[in-house]
């Protein structure tokens, strides 16, 4: 999926995470919020009127927690930090300080039970 230059976080190609996604929410027939923006908007300003049409669409999450649960299923999932960060639309720096510190105790030990079912297979 293409990202416009015009977005938050600037032009780049990204996918889905999990892949199976982009069919079940079609996501080719995605429609954006009716957001203007402005070349002197900052950042901050862009979220919030994001976050403002999230709660008036009635929406149960902000977009703050679907960004920090992708990032973090991409993390899960192996996607190689530095293609993550590109994604996501930020710098590795930063995806690795925000995002990496939110992967909880429980998702740590369910990466490290793949670990040990993968090295049982070899065996």
């Amino acid at each position: 999926m293409r990202v416009w230059n015009d977005t938050k976080t600037g032009a780049r190609i990204t996918y889905p995470c999990p892949p199976s996604w982009r069919s079940q929410f079609k996501l080719w027939e995605i429609k954006f919020p009716g957001i203007q923006r402005i070349e002197e908007t900052n950042n901050n300003k862009l979220g919030e009127k994001i976050s403002q049409e999230f709660l008036e669409l009635k929406l149960p999450h902000t977009p703050k927690d679907l960004r920090h649960a992708y990032c973090i299923r991409t993390a899960l999932r192996g996607v190689p930090d530095s293609i993550a960060a590109k994604w996501a639309g930020h710098s590795l720096a930063v995806h690795s300080k925000t995002y990496h510190q939110a992967i909880s105790e429980v998702q740590h030990q369910q990466v490290f039970e793949r670990m040990k079912q993968a090295e049982d297979k070899k065996d």
